[in-house]
């Protein structure tokens, strides 16, 4: 499978490869996107929680929340225009 990514590949991971004599994962394939990154979601939540309750400091810099409030800003735009958007168009959008 030629330009296939995959995030969080595992046995259940629901790939099957392009190769002769290859058979099919040993597991089943995940039956929901949510339940597929539980483990990531759980400790992002748990981060959250410590930052927002003044036990450790924020993992994030102001400039890398920026960037992706920028990225978010694109997608939205993309989305509502139903075009493409750059990054640097929004950025140079608030210049």
């Amino acid at each position: 499978m030629a330009d296939t990514l995959v995030a969080g590949l595992d046995s259940w991971s629901p790939l099957l490869s392009a190769e002769p004599g290859v058979g099919s994962p040993p597991e089943p394939a995940y039956d929901h996107f949510a339940d597929r990154f539980d483990a990531a979601y759980r400790a992002e939540l748990s981060a959250f929680v410590d930052v927002a309750a003044g036990l450790v400091g924020s993992p994030c810099t102001g400039d890398e929340a920026l960037e992706v409030l920028l990225v978010a800003e694109a997608a939205e735009l993309s989305r509502a225009e139903r075009r493409p958007v750059r990054v640097e168009e929004v950025r140079d959008a608030l210049t």
